[in-house]
């Protein structure tokens, strides 16, 4: 590999400590050619071959699919997902995955966050959690913000470094912007639109447009701006579209309907995907880094890092690292 070169535009430049993050998941910092996308090794567009899993995921079920992979090869031992409270329908919240079954039932995707940084320290404490987070092994799905602050807690002196102790790989979801729960599903499709969020089914935002079912039946259908008052705040300063901290990244933009893009960007990343297709649980094609469908899925990563990072590029803080010192130490006498 050749000298790192500087990054194409301004508006492509990486902050320092986003890139002193990097440098320690991937080992090296991001070429010229990764300016945009971030560091990765393969780009392809993926689809599930089990039909239950089809069904119940969202666009290819890609995510779902490489969890299961993982878990019936054992790589891992579960997979901390965002799945739904019991008691609130449709309010995401983090979710232990350990079956097939599991996977199934919190498939799909939600579009307010489900808190999986939160649902980390659930599991680093002991006795609280369903899991023995000192010896099994875990994958973390999360939006680009929750791996954001997942990696700086994980790599400050100061933080939780345990938090990744047992972590074997992350998937990372595509993302623009995500919305307030109550604003988005109670206040709009509940009170605006009159529907009971017991009764949906799936939601989806495609191509700028609001999608809402109840049972089989396409219940809303609208531009997304009419949600343009639910969208999180903290959203407006997120620069990261294409989940660029992850070992695997997933999304729908740049693939044909039913199907996922993935960029894998770690070599544990490559060959999770890799095991899940000659064993069966995926299909894939490649996708051509210069064709059509990167440039897009580009597009939108630019447009994206046009916001303005400032608030949340990680500052020095109050306590410095101590200097090591070496300690006097006196040999017991009889």
């Amino acid at each position: 590999m050749g000298p790192v070169q500087p990054a194409k535009s301004a508006t492509t430049a990486v902050p320092a400590s986003v890139a002193e993050i990097e440098h320690r998941i991937f080992g090296r910092e991001r070429t010229a050619d990764e300016a945009i996308l971030g560091v990765h090794i393969g780009s392809y567009s993926v689809r599930a071959k089990d039909p239950e899993i089809v069904a119940n995921a969202q666009d290819g079920g890609a995510v779902s699919a490489l969890m299961l992979y993982a878990l019936e090869k054992k790589i891992i031992d579960y997979a901390l997902v965002s799945g739904f409270t019991s008691r609130e329908p449709w309010k995401p919240a983090p979710k232990v995955a350990r079956t097939r079954q599991e996977l199934i039932d919190n498939a799909g995707s939600e579009y307010t966050p489900g808190g999986q940084i939160g649902g980390m320290a659930e599991i680093a404490v002991p006795n609280r959690s369903v899991v023995n987070f000192q010896e099994e092994r875990l994958t973390l799905v999360g939006l680009p913000c929750e791996l954001q602050g997942f990696w700086r807690m994980n790599t400050h002196w100061i933080a939780a470094p345990k938090l990744g102790r047992n972590l074997v790989f992350t998937i990372g979801l595509f993302c623009s912007k995500v919305f307030d729960y109550q604003k988005m599903m109670v206040d709009y499709v509940q009170g605006t639109r009159g529907i009971d969020l017991g009764t949906v089914t799936k939601v989806n935002i495609k191509k700028n447009r609001l999608l809402v079912y109840t049972g089989d039946r396409l219940a809303i259908d609208e531009p997304v701006e009419v949600l343009a008052h639910a969208a999180r705040e903290e959203c407006n300063i997120c620069v990261d579209y294409s989940a660029e901290l992850a070992d695997i990244a997933v999304g729908a933009i740049g693939s044909a309907a039913g199907w996922s893009t993935v960029l894998t960007r770690t070599p544990r990343g490559e060959d999770i995907l890799n095991g899940a297709v000659e064993s069966g649980y995926l299909e894939m094609k490649r996708l051509d880094p210069a064709g059509k469908a990167i440039k897009f899925l580009e597009t939108l990563c630019e447009r994206k890092r046009l916001r303005d990072p400032s608030a949340y590029i990680r500052h020095s803080t109050a306590f410095a690292r101590p200097e090591p010192k070496l300690m006097v130490l006196e040999a017991p006498t009889k």
